[in-house]
């Protein structure tokens, strides 16, 4: 992961790339209820529109 965001980096300096780890069985239980529902994973970043 630090190769793909070190690219990321270097390709757009002024973007800012924070990575979180979940626990794979939460998300695989409570994943496809939240799209069903229409609703994404939570969100905990920014989503700052880049420049």
């Amino acid at each position: 992961m630090d190769a793909v965001v070190a690219e990321i980096h270097r390709s757009n300096p002024d973007t800012h790339v924070t990575v979180g780890y979940s626990d794979t069985g939460d998300l695989q239980q409570g994943l496809p209820g939240e799209l069903r529902a229409g609703d994404g994973p939570a969100d905990s970043g920014d989503r700052s529109e880049p420049a």
